[in-house]
């Protein structure tokens, strides 16, 4: 991945999460986070995909220790919304 994002100039870049316990994920963004810094694509935006796979609790988890400036969204954040008030 870190060659990929040296050396092509896309504007997004798009990662599944919620295979994983919270930390595993969590270490994962981290490391793109490293990468997208230490090439300075300061434009370049992640948007991760849970695909319902992380739990309410997980997902605020996840934001509370990432950096959320290279964070575009967040695609089916959490299971069934229709059961949060």
């Amino acid at each position: 991945l870190e060659s990929e994002i040296k050396n092509h100039d896309f504007s997004s870049l798009k990662i599944k999460i919620g295979r994983n316990n919270v930390k595993t994920e969590i270490d994962k963004i981290l490391k793109i986070e490293e990468i997208i810094n230490k090439y300075k694509r300061k434009k370049l935006l992640i948007r991760l995909d849970s695909t319902m796979g992380m739990s309410k609790l997980e997902i605020i988890k996840l934001l509370n220790n990432i950096d959320k400036l290279f964070i575009e969204y967040i695609e089916d954040p959490v299971e069934d919304v229709i059961l949060y008030p």
